[in-house]
């Protein structure tokens, strides 16, 4: 029987079925803040896992469901981040999710007018980094990485049957090297498909934070609750802030897992 290897392949076959039941739960049904919060930490939690997976195993392409877990991560983080997006414009002022509010305390203190916009400018700088560099550069090597491999398929598979053919190797072992190559390029095809939606959760979370919460919250807090307007922008930078580094998280750590398991070019068996 084959060995998994890795802490990914050793997961449940359950797994994504149950994080696509809780996607798609998450983006239909309005879940409370508790159950949000909640799933917020297991994000966090399973990029970090995926970062420590990559970290800890001698050669990447043994974690033959990395891609998968890096799609389901990517999309896991958008749907999450679709539920905090309707308690922060559905609740305004008085929306009290503890990892964002935390986030945010972190960064911009009590949301005084000084700190706030520092904390904000900070947000921008570290969104910056995660997507023009980290996220686009993951993608970049991701691409080059896949065209390298397949490429190359051609002559790794004449090099096993010129071995085959000197009597240097078995069937059998040609048969191993053989299911090797096709393992690698399938491999780092499916990592250049799933960096894709890395960068693409990236750019969203942007267009979420600078179109959607900051804009329309504060003109739902003007025109519904008649708040005013220096009010409703503090109170949605400030909850911007903690929104945009709790789910840039997951991003920047997948983004680095990514990049390691393309850029590991010694592999020790």
């Amino acid at each position: 029987m084959k060995k998994s290897n890795g802490i990914i392949d050793k997961l449940s076959s359950s797994f994504p079925a149950f994080f696509a039941i809780v996607i798609l739960i998450s983006i239909v049904i309005p879940l409370p803040i508790l159950i949000v919060d909640i799933l917020i930490g297991l994000n966090l939690l399973f990029a970090l896992i995926i970062l420590l997976n990559v970290l800890y195993t001698s050669k990447t392409t043994k974690i033959t469901l990395l891609p998968t877990f890096l799609l389901i991560s990517s999309v896991f983080t958008l749907s999450i981040n679709i539920s905090i997006n309707r308690h922060i414009l559905t609740k305004g002022a008085d929306f009290d999710g503890w990892f964002i509010l935390t986030i945010s305390n972190i960064f911009a203190g009590t949301g005084e007018t000084a700190q706030l916009y520092i904390g904000f400018i900070l947000f921008i700088v570290i969104l910056a980094i995660c997507i023009i560099i980290l996220t686009k550069g993951c993608t970049r090597v991701a691409e080059a990485a896949a065209r390298f491999t397949l490429d190359i398929m051609q002559v790794k598979l004449m090099a096993i049957e010129t071995e085959y053919s000197s009597g240097i190797i078995t069937e059998e072992e040609v048969k191993k090297q053989k299911a090797e190559v096709s393992l690698e390029v399938d491999f780092y095809g499916s990592l250049d498909g799933a960096s894709k939606f890395i960068f693409g959760n990236a750019k969203l979370l942007f267009f979420m934070i600078f179109i959607i919460i900051i804009p329309a919250g504060i003109l739902i807090d003007i025109f519904t609750r008649s708040a005013e307007i220096v009010d409703a922008i503090k109170t949605y930078i400030y909850l911007a802030i903690g929104s945009g580094i709790v789910f840039i998280l997951p991003v920047f750590l997948i983004s680095v897992a990514v990049g390691i398991a393309v850029t590991r070019l010694v592999y020790v068996d």
